[in-house]
């Protein structure tokens, strides 16, 4: 079998096209061309104002990736609206479509690179010391621990899945990095890696983390009367009550830390069954008699007394 040199059109890789097929996937950004286009022979005058354009190019690439990368995160409001079964699919899909072609100049950008590494931990630093400029600037304190509250559920839900969307090794990187820097900078926050796929199977167990794994823990299954009784509670009261979006906020980032570090205890079962003894059979009782604001005091008590106990070192 004969091969042509040709070249990717969108992210410019270097492709060896068979000469008995019609279209390609580049091996670089994943896209479907026809093989014309991908051989498409070139002046040589053309190639050398290419050539002489690169540094110039990769200077501009650089410079937007530095800039718009953050706005990823800087831009998002009120992350916990779409955050929902019935719209955080098409939401996250549209957010993807507006950004696709920043993401693919920031995966050029680190493609292009002399040193990959390099560039990975700068674009982290820069999203994370932006972020952390906003959260800064904030002067009344609960006004500033709830923008980092928004921070890192737009992180977890949005920011890095969107950057694990475009399925390239790269920008996993990037991903850790990112989650590596902002630990670094917020030490207390514990905000986990999730790509889309697994964040939307969540919803068909209505991401209920603790109250979930506590019941597989006792041999309750997923649609036991007590996980339902409480999801209903979470999603019809608890949800509009004024700090309600606050609170479960904070529960979606805190909670599969929360379970992980459990999970991993050899008395992990025990741990499980206090946490139904003290607080989720409390609730259930509330709720069945209609005691719907103590079953909130408790419920926030779960969520303080477990934060306090896995998640600050």
């Amino acid at each position: 079998m004969n091969f042509k040199e040709g070249k990717c059109p969108k992210c410019l890789g270097i492709l060896q096209v068979p000469d008995n097929i019609e279209e390609i996937i580049c091996m670089y950004c994943g896209s479907k061309l026809p093989a014309s286009e991908v051989i498409k022979e070139e002046s040589h005058s053309q190639t050398k104002v290419d050539e002489e354009q690169i540094p110039l190019n990769y200077e501009k690439s650089l410079d937007e990736a530095f800039e718009k990368l953050p706005k990823l995160l800087l831009d998002l409001e009120n992350p916990l609206q779409a955050f929902k079964k019935d719209q955080y699919e098409s939401y996250f899909r549209n957010l993807y479509d507006t950004n696709e072609d920043m993401l693919h100049n920031v995966w050029q950008t680190i493609y292009y690179a002399d040193d990959k590494t390099d560039i990975i931990g700068r674009l982290a630093k820069e999203f994370v010391s932006q972020a952390s400029q906003v959260v800064d600037s904030i002067p009344k304190k609960g006004a500033k621990e709830q923008k980092l509250m928004d921070f890192n559920l737009s992180l977890a839900v949005y920011v890095v899945p969107l950057i694990l969307e475009y399925k390239n090794k790269a920008m996993e990187e990037l991903a850790d990095k990112i989650l590596e820097e902002w630990k670094a900078k917020f030490p207390k926050t514990n905000v986990g890696k999730s790509d889309f796929e697994n964040i939307f199977k969540g919803f068909r167990k209505k991401l209920c983390y603790i109250t979930t794994a506590v019941c597989e823990t006792l041999g309750k299954g997923d649609d036991c009367y007590e996980l339902t009784l409480l999801r209903h509670y979470r999603d019809h009261f608890l949800l509009n009550q004024p700090d309600g979006e606050e609170v479960i906020s904070e529960y979606y980032n805190i909670a599969p830390t929360i379970v992980k570090r459990i999970n991993k205890l050899s008395n992990a079962k025990e741990v499980y069954q206090s946490v139904w003894d003290n607080y989720l059979n409390p609730c259930v009782k509330l709720i069945e008699d209609n005691k719907n604001m103590e079953c909130k005091d408790v419920y926030y008590k779960m969520v303080r007394d477990l934060q306090k106990e896995y998640c600050y070192e």
